[in-house]
């Protein structure tokens, strides 16, 4: 009896402990400064991206093309025909419409829904073209971080939503109501960057482990990050893969960086101040694979934003402002016993 009690209350202590974790009263205004930078990143490579829309349309088109759809497009395209790739009007709609919920999430009108349709047009069109050739791990977790958005309490401030509940409220009460952005907050704002935290830990922690298992301690020899530079960097014309290639030292160096940096990835969960160590090396880390090998993570820098304590840092600048400005204000004191006094 005495068991059963004891096991009830460790029981009941992890939960409160689980649900503290990923449910504690969090900033808004975090989760919206990361909605804002991630769709506008993702927008970005939609829109700006060579010719995006022209890549999709002729995808069907190309000699010895296979059409293999994956699940996504073909519940999607179901009335087209499971193995027919969907007419160029369809993917054109479906293109702009997925464009028009962007920036309808980006600027946070009807946030949820916009977000919904923003990510799962994403999710078809990178899809359809996956659909074609070989898939590529870098748009998995965009793919993802807009789905976690859409579920969340991303539009709750910085947002036309929040804007106009406002002023419907002030015109209600007949009264302007001071806010402060950085003071709103939810039980739910928190739970998405944590499990962002969590996704970016998997990822890197399997990248690693993936390179130890396949290649042993023999992936650390240098040699094997040469090859991979100098085939890459001769495959796409990288001036610096080729140079870097040919650098012994420095290959073997950074093999060593680039296991340590994926496979401890996740103490960043243990001890969040390492997002000062970790992020920067990161952000790096994808810029300089990007400059020698042409592999393209930039999606991953953008996502780092969850990491940081947006709210924290604008509450340190307002009060270094403050105090600022209260050190410059000049006073004057009047002293009514002084005979100067009039």
């Amino acid at each position: 009896m005495i068991l059963s009690i004891n096991l009830s209350r460790n029981l009941n202590q992890l939960g409160r402990i689980w649900e503290s974790y990923w449910f504690q009263p969090s900033p808004l205004l975090n989760l919206a400064i990361c909605r804002i930078i991630i769709i506008a990143f993702q927008l970005n490579q939609i829109i700006l991206q060579n010719d995006f829309l022209g890549q999709i349309l002729e995808r069907a088109n190309r000699p010895g093309a296979k059409y293999n759809p994956t699940l996504i497009v073909k519940l999607l395209s179901l009335p087209f025909g499971l193995n027919t790739p969907p007419p160029d009007w369809f993917l054109i709609s479906l293109f702009w419409l997925t464009i028009i919920a962007g920036f309808f999430s980006l600027f946070g009108f009807k946030t949820n829904f916009s977000l919904i349709v923003f990510a799962v047009g994403n999710l078809f069109l990178q899809a359809y073209v996956y659909s074609f050739g070989r898939f590529h791990h870098p748009d998995a977790l965009m793919m993802i971080a807009l789905l976690i958005l859409a579920l969340s309490p991303a539009g709750r401030v910085l947002s036309i939503d929040d804007l106009g509940e406002r002023i419907k409220l002030n015109i209600k009460n007949k009264n302007f109501t001071t806010f402060h952005l950085t003071e709103e907050q939810s039980i739910f704002a928190r739970w998405p960057i944590i499990l962002l935290w969590w996704m970016f830990a998997f990822v890197y922690f399997s990248a690693g482990f993936a390179k130890l298992s396949a290649g042993g301690l023999e992936w650390l020899n240098g040699y094997t990050l040469q090859t991979y530079l100098l085939s890459d960097a001769l495959t796409w014309d990288r001036p610096l893969g080729i140079w870097l290639g040919q650098k012994y030292i420095l290959a073997l160096i950074f093999s060593y960086v680039a296991i340590l940096f994926e496979v401890t990835f996740f103490l960043v969960l243990i001890f969040p101040r390492l997002v000062w160590v970790y992020i920067p090396m990161g952000t790096a880390f994808h810029t300089g694979i990007y400059l020698a090998q042409a592999a393209p993570f930039f999606q991953y820098i953008a996502i780092y934003s969850v990491f940081i304590p947006w709210t924290s840092i604008i509450n340190s600048f307002s009060r270094r402002q403050k105090f600022s400005q209260n050190q410059n204000k000049l006073e004057i004191l009047y002293d009514g016993l002084s005979p100067h006094y009039i």
